[in-house]
C-alpha cells in the first residue's frame, strides 16, 4: 500500500517560504507572471529509489499507478530525500491516490553512473590513505559527466613537510587501476545486531568491530577484498572491473591547511570526457593547422607574437595620441590668439580606430597642457565619441573647469547628458559611458558657451605672444606620464 500526503512540505512552491506554511493552503498569485510549480512529496511503503546522502546525489525514477485512470501514465521523480523522521519523500510534480498501488522504476544510467562514482571515490580514497597517509574528509559527486572531487587530510609530524608531488599521484592512480583490472568483488555487508558486528571482526582481522547505535537500523558495511572495509549508505558496483578505468586529472596541494583535493572521472564518465577532448584537440587541430604534439610550441609563438604586436599597437597608439593632441592644440591656439575665443569647444568621433584609453589620453594632454600655457584664462570643453555608428555609441567629455562638471554641480550634469541622449559618470571635469545621440554635441556646446563658469582674466599682450611662441612640441613634454597614468589605472 502507497499513499500521498500534502504536507507542510509537500506542496511547497519553489522560492517559496521554505515550507513554513502548508502547500494546501497557499493562496495563488494574481499576478501570472509569478505563477510557480507546485510540487508533491510522496511517500511509499517501501522504495528502489536512492535518497541523497553520504555525498551521492539522488536518483531519479517513475512511479506508475494501478488504477485504471491512471494506467499508462508515468509521473517523474524529481529528487528522493529523508525527512527528519526517517521517511522516503518522492517529489514529483504530480500527486498520487492515497493507497495507490505503483509500479516504480529508476533510472538506470543515473544511478549506474552514481555507482561507478562512489565506488570509484571508495578505491581512491582507500589507495591514498594506504599509501600516502591521507584519510578522506569528505567528497562531492558532481553532475554528469564532470569530474568529482576528495578533499583528504595531509597528516604529517610538526617536523616533517607537506609535500606530495604529481609522481606520488601518478603512482597511486597506477595502482587504483591495478586493482579494477584485477576484478575484485565488491560485496555488501549488513548488520542487524552487535553479535554479528563483533562476529564478522573477528573472523576478519582488517575490519574493525563498531557499535551499532540504537534505534538506528542495521550497520552497512561496503568491503573491497584486501583493501578496505567502509561503511557507507549508498549505491555501488559488484565487481572493480565495472568501474572500467579511473583518471585524476587534476589536483591541488593546500599545504597550508594540511589538505589534498583530488578530482577524478571514473567509468562511462571516462569515455565521454575522452571524446569531448579528442572533438576539441580536432577543432584546435584544425584552427592551429597543426598536428597535436605541435600545439604547445604553435600557442607558445602565438603568444609571444601577440605580445610583440601589442608593443607595437601602444607605440603606434602613443604617436597617434601625439598627433591629435598636437593637432587639437595647434587648433585651440588658433582660436585663442587669432580669434579671441575664450570659450573653446571641440568635437571629434574617431570612429572604429578609437579606444577609451585612447580618449582618455588626448583629452587629459590637450587639457594639461592648456592649463600649463592658459590657466584659467581659457575654458576648454571635449567632447570624443568613437565606434562604427556615427549617432552613437560610447563616449567622453572632458574640460578644465572647475565648476561645470564638478560633483556638486548636478543640474549641470543631468542637462548635458540629456543633449546627448546618455549615461554615465566619472571623476571631476569628466564624463564618460554610453550615448544615444552624438548630434546632441551642437545644442551641448552652445549650452556650455551660455553657462561657462571661468571668469576670463585680461589677456594682456605678452601673454598671448608668449602663448605663440611656445612650440607645440612642448606641449607633449608630460605625455608620457599621462600614458603611464594611463597604464597604472588599467591595472
Amino acid at each position: 500500500n502507497t499513499w500521498s500526503i500534502p504536507s507542510e512540505i509537500d506542496n511547497k512552491r519553489k522560492g517559496g517560504n521554505n515550507g513554513k506554511n502548508s502547500g494546501a493552503k497557499q493562496k495563488k498569485s494574481n499576478n501570472a507572471s509569478k505563477k510557480q510549480d507546485t510540487f508533491y512529496e510522496i511517500i511509499l511503503a517501501d522504495t528502489i529509489l536512492f535518497a541523497e546522502g553520504g555525498g551521492q546525489p539522488t536518483d531519479h525514477g517513475t512511479l506508475q499507478s494501478s488504477q485504471s485512470e491512471d494506467h499508462d501514465h508515468e509521473i517523474e521523480v524529481l529528487s528522493v530525500h529523508r525527512a527528519n523522521d526517517g521517511k522516503v519523500l518522492h517529489k514529483t510534480r504530480q500527486p498520487l491516490a492515497v493507497d495507490s498501488v505503483i509500479t516504480m522504476k529508476v533510472n538506470w544510467t543515473r544511478r549506474y553512473d552514481h555507482m561507478q562514482q562512489h565506488s570509484a571515490q571508495h578505491l581512491i580514497s582507500a589507495v591514498f590513505r594506504n599509501r600516502l597517509q591521507t584519510p578522506t574528509k569528505s567528497w562531492w559527486m558532481s553532475e554528469w559527466p564532470k569530474s568529482s572531487q576528495i578533499e583528504m587530510e595531509m597528516k604529517h609530524s610538526d617536523s616533517e613537510s607537506i609535500s606530495i608531488t604529481e609522481q606520488q599521484i601518478m603512482e597511486c592512480e597506477a595502482a587504483i587501476n591495478d586493482v579494477i583490472s584485477q576484478g575484485k568483488t565488491m560485496t555488501v555487508h549488513i548488520f542487524h545486531e552487535q553479535s554479528a558486528i563483533d562476529a564478522f571482526a573477528a573472523q576478519h582481522s582488517s575490519f574493525t568491530s563498531k557499535q551499532l547505535p540504537p534505534n538506528t537500523g542495521p550497520l552497512r558495511v561496503v568491503e573491497i577484498p584486501d583493501i578496505e572495509y567502509n561503511t557507507c549508505c549508498g549505491t555501488h558496483v559488484s565487481n572493480t572491473r565495472q568501474l572500467q578505468m579511473v583518471k585524476i586529472v587534476a589536483f591541488d596541494v593546500d599545504a597550508s591547511n594540511g589538505i589534498l583535493r583530488i578530482n577524478f572521472v571514473a567509468g562511462d564518465r571516462m569515455m565521454v570526457n575522452f571524446e569531448a577532448m579528442y572533438k576539441r584537440e580536432k577543432a584546435i587541430g584544425k584552427l592551429l593547422s597543426s598536428g597535436s604534439d605541435e600545439f604547445v610550441g604553435n600557442i607558445d609563438k602565438m603568444q609571444k607574437d601577440l605580445k610583440s604586436k601589442a608593443s607595437q599597437l601602444r607605440l603606434a597608439e602613443k604617436r597617434l595620441m601625439e598627433l591629435e593632441i598636437a593637432r587639437l592644440l595647434s587648433e585651440i591656439q588658433t582660436r585663442y590668439n587669432q580669434q579671441g575665443q575664450t570659450c573653446v569647444c571641440l568635437y571629434e568621433h574617431f570612429g572604429v580606430t578609437g579606444s577609451m584609453k585612447l580618449l582618455q589620453g588626448i583629452s587629459e594632454g590637450v587639457l594639461t597642457d592648456v592649463q600649463q600655457q592658459y590657466g584659467n584664462a581659457l575654458l576648454v570643453f571635449l567632447m570624443f565619441t568613437m565606434g562604427n555608428s556615427t549617432k552613437s555609441g560610447q563616449y567622453i567629455i572632458a574640460t578644465n573647469d572647475a565648476q561645470l562638471l564638478s560633483a556638486k554641480n548636478k543640474d549641470a550634469k543631468q542637462k548635458i547628458l540629456a543633449f546627448i541622449d546618455g549615461a554615465g559618470g566619472g571623476r571631476p571635469g569628466r564624463l564618460q559611458g554610453k550615448a544615444n545621440c552624438f548630434k546632441g554635441w551642437t545644442q551641448l556646446f552652445e549650452f556650455v558657451q551660455s553657462v561657462k563658469t571661468t571668469n576670463n582674466p585680461k589677456n594682456t599682450a605678452s601673454q598671448a605672444q608668449q602663448s605663440e611662441k611656445k612650440p607645440i612640441k612642448n606641449a607633449l613634454s608630460g605625455l608620457d606620464a599621462v600614458i603611464d597614468q594611463l597604464e597604472k589605472r588599467k591595472h
